[in-house]
């Protein structure tokens, strides 16, 4: 068996040997790489939507279509950030192999679920606060989404359903409503921080 290899073949082996040299040389003097989105391979992104779809419900892998970009740990080589575009999505939490929303992400599933679906929505007020960022506390707590569960990934909303922050839960549905003290939601990202 013999192979054919043409001089524009052999260009391109010869160049990409270079280039993977060049980067084992960077990397053995201790520096990393930067990480570079690629197009996922479908195997990944059928993780992707499956892990999106258990954790936020049936439906939730139309937030991440087919032109998503992810990158990957130099070191496990495992999903480490999605993107859509140059947007990120989400990111993986190593830890529990689910997803941590970033804004574009949040707006993603809060164009897909009608409310009061992953929502926590806060009274009027305190709207700027949690847009730069700021934690929501029991008592500024409107209405929440009754499935909700400690731990979870929420969208914070005010009353027109506009996207202030994403975050994770503290407390479930009822414990959020009847607190007057207390962190109710973790806040990730604010829409302005």
């Amino acid at each position: 068996m013999s192979t054919n290899l043409t001089e524009q073949d052999s260009g391109y082996l010869w160049a990409r040997t270079l280039e993977i040299a060049a980067q084992d040389a960077y990397v053995g003097i201790g520096f990393t790489m930067p990480l570079q989105p690629v197009k996922p391979r479908l195997h990944e992104l059928r993780r992707v939507r499956v892990v999106a779809n258990y954790q936020f419900g049936k439906g939730a892998s139309k937030a991440f279509p087919k032109t998503i970009l992810i990158t990957r740990s130099p070191n496990t080589h495992r999903i480490r950030h999605i993107y859509n575009n140059t947007e990120l999505l989400a990111t993986y939490r190593p830890k529990d192999g689910l997803l941590a929303l970033s804004i574009p992400g949040g707006e993603a599933l809060r164009g897909i679920f009608k409310p009061p679906r992953l929502r926590v929505e806060v009274v009027p007020g305190v709207e700027e606060f949690i847009k730069n960022g700021g934690n929501v506390f029991c008592k500024h707590v409107q209405h929440v989404d009754p499935e909700l569960r400690p731990a979870e990934e929420v969208l914070v909303v005010d009353e027109k359903d506009r996207l202030l922050a994403v975050g994770r839960s503290f407390f479930n549905a009822e414990e959020m409503l009847s607190f007057k003290i207390g962190l109710a939601v973790k806040v990730r990202h604010g829409v302005e921080s």
